[in-house]
């Protein structure tokens, strides 16, 4: 936590210089500070993690003195400082009641970040395929947390649970920041925070209220099913992502998001923008191509709407843009000359559509309060419409209205409708202000929207297929309409309740704790589920689970992170996802012949490859042809052998061919827990 202050500290005159538009600078310096130190320790190893430190230290101090800045920090410095260590802390002490890196896909998480740990150069050696780097998936988020461990000396059990802790502070840091550079009030720069991170779905509601009148518990855990709305896709959301504790690129991805929407807002109200501000925003920008993919597309066309909405179509808009996007590639042209994503093969229509109840129960905590602010924008301007004009709109919404219903197309309507209001109002709004704060917010909702469009016609063709072929796309995206809606949603709040008076501001005021009482269902309950009403032992230690069901492994993987460097191959048991198999490799981040299987064939779409190799690791444990079992071992270069329990009672006695100290020294013993650890003696 420290060293993200520094960080914070150090970058903070860079954001004070480039970014003049925001009265609130401070608040986003940390993950701007933690992105330039992750990407330069990218650039010049991690191994330098210390030195990239003290640089970006010396270069915030020259920059300060430079713009011969008062030695005195911004007047909303503490509130940030302490919005940080109380949502760091917090958090922390959540995960420290169910701190296990086990279940769902935190073994790949793990595996993922302890191959990024120990990586010389990137990409990282792939842990679960060995001979194949992570060149696949896109790993910064994983970097950012190895590279504090690695600066703080923190072990990676305890990194993985304060990366997690790490990344809700920035997260609720950075959303505050956005809503006070919006709104100007540290209430609604909270407000924002909350609906962005902590406050739960509709269904989340709606759920708690069906099992408190029935008393019947569902044989799917409550927060669970929160998350499963729309069937055959997943319908996550930031507090569900935080709670649940997989260290996905999506969650390290929603802070960046959150950075990006800040400078962006700069951009919008910066009328000349100078070409550091948008190469800092390119930087931002491109940096969540490696963190998450998924989020550039997106990104790249919120930037591109706002610079041409708020310029207009011409040759600075142009110039702007390009500097920005130049910026984005440029910047990490070394990551993507070594991408080599094998898991999406283009765009397909789809064949199902989201019904209009699913998608209120997945947007509705954020979508009622923006639905409120369109039509209050709207109105207005319309009055003043033909009525001739409005009568054909909504004949043409009616028509449009049947047709969806009667093809199952049920969003089809009323996207369409609330984009053309969005339109409409943002057409208007340009000639009298092109720079309204609440036209920002409009381009928001309209994105959102766009979005949702597009997972009703479109989904992106990758591994899953039928039924399950717009899981990734729905799951992907709705997270980013989540992100915009909350910030829209918080905007909206505070808009209309300035806008009312008297009676109607009251009713709406109550509208508004309705929603927040709401928003705080979900987190109480999974909290108090997830750490059983904060009952047991606090851990931090995300292996300690390990030490219990397994303590052969255990111990051996602490041994081997202190005393197996370099050029590693160990072989174990192959593994099979979701289970404990591959746990060697997971936890080491030492590449094994093959890992999780499942995983491996989703990433290279390579069946035959993974299938042979699995049964090659079934032939060295099993065979007794020393022969074929040293030509296997020749072959993938293995250096050291793992026999533990599961190897034990999966394989059987045929490991004790092993006990033959002239072809396999025994290096690591625990007679106790049964586990060896052999190296290859033969070249």
């Amino acid at each position: 936590m420290l060293a993200i202050f520094i960080l914070g500290a150090a970058t903070y005159p860079i954001s004070y210089r480039l970014f003049p538009a925001l009265k609130d600078r401070y608040g986003f310096s940390k993950i701007l500070g933690l992105s330039l130190f992750t990407y330069l320790s990218y650039l010049f190893s991690v191994d330098k993690t210390i030195i990239v430190f003290i640089v970006i230290i010396v270069f915030g101090i020259v920059v300060f003195q430079k713009l011969r800045l008062k030695l005195t920090l911004p007047p909303f410095c503490s509130f940030y400082e302490l919005l940080f260590a109380a949502s760091f802390f917090l958090f922390a002490l959540i995960r420290s009641f169910y701190p296990e890196i086990n279940g769902a896909e935190k073994f790949m998480d793990f595996a993922i970040l302890n191959a990024v740990f120990r990586a010389e150069s990137f990409p990282p050696l792939d842990p679960w395929l060995l001979g194949e780097n992570l060149d696949f998936y896109y790993y910064f988020g994983h970097l950012m947390v190895s590279s504090l461990a690695k600066l703080t000396g923190t072990p990676m059990d305890v990194a993985y649970n304060l990366g997690l802790s790490m990344f809700f502070a920035l997260a609720v840091n950075t959303a505050a920041s956005l809503g006070h550079n919006l709104t100007n009030k540290r209430k609604y720069a909270m407000l924002t925070a909350f609906f962005v991170v902590i406050s739960g779905n509709l269904k989340s509601v709606l759920l708690a209220f069906s099992i408190a009148y029935s008393k019947v518990l569902s044989n799917i855990p409550y927060y669970w099913e929160s998350s499963r709305v729309i069937p055959d896709t997943a319908n996550e959301f930031p507090c569900f992502t935080f709670l649940h504790g997989d260290l996905h690129a999506h969650l390290a991805a929603i802070p960046l998001q959150l950075l990006l929407l800040v400078l962006l807002l700069n951009l919008y109200r910066e009328k000349n923008v100078s070409f550091f501000t948008c190469v800092c925003t390119g930087f931002v920008l491109g940096f969540l191509f490696p963190t998450n993919s998924w989020d550039y597309p997106t990104y790249l066309f919120i930037t591109a709407f706002f610079v041409f909405y708020a310029a207009g179509v011409n040759k600075k808009a142009f110039s702007t843009l390009s500097a920005i996007v130049i910026s984005s590639l440029l910047l990490f042209a070394p990551f993507y000359e070594a991408f080599n994503h094998t898991g999406v093969s283009g765009i397909n229509m789809v064949g199902t559509h989201t019904i209009i109840q699913h998608y209120v129960l997945v947007f509705g905590l954020c979508l009622l309060p923006l639905v409120f602010f369109v039509l209050h924008r709207s109105m207005p301007t319309l009055k003043h419409e033909r009525p001739v004009r409005i009568v054909c709109v909504l004949v043409c919404f009616a028509i449009l209205s049947f047709v969806s219903f009667r093809t199952g197309f049920q969003l089809l309507a009323p996207l369409l409708f609330l984009i053309f209001l969005c339109a409409y109002n943002l057409r208007k709004t340009r000639k009298k202000d092109p720079v309204d704060d609440e036209s920002f917010i409009m381009i928001l909702v309209l994105t959102g929207l766009l979005i949702s469009l597009f997972c009703e016609i479109f989904y992106i063709n990758d591994a899953f297929t039928v039924p399950f072929e717009r899981f990734n796309t729905v799951f992907k995206l709705y997270i980013q309409v989540l992100i915009l809606f909350a910030v829209a949603g918080a905007y909206a709040v505070y808009h209309i309740a300035h806008k009312l008076g008297g009676v109607k501001q009251k009713v709406w005021l109550g509208f508004v704790v309705l929603l927040l009482i709401s928003g705080l269902i979900f987190p109480t309950v999974t909290v108090l589920f997830k750490t059983t009403m904060f009952s047991g032992e606090a851990n931090l230690d995300g292996m300690a689970y390990l030490e219990k069901i397994y303590p052969g492994d255990y111990h051996a993987i602490r041994w081997m992170r202190l005393n197996l460097a370099g050029d590693v191959v160990i072989l174990e048991r192959w593994g099979e996802s979701y289970t404990l198999s591959s746990r060697i490799s997971t936890n080491t981040g030492i590449p094994t012949v093959i890992g999780w299987a499942g995983h491996e064939i989703m990433w290279r779409f390579d069946t035959a490859q993974v299938n042979q190799r699995i049964n090659d690791v079934n032939t060295i444990y099993t065979t007794r042809n020393r022969s074929d079992v040293l030509s296997l071992i020749n072959k993938y270069n293995i250096t050291h052998i793992y026999v533990g329990t599961m190897e034990q009672q999966y394989y059987g006695n045929s490991v004790l061919k092993f006990n033959n100290e002239s072809l396999f020294k025994p290096i690591y013993k625990d007679a106790h827990n049964s586990t060896t650890i052999y190296k290859i003696m033969i070249g």
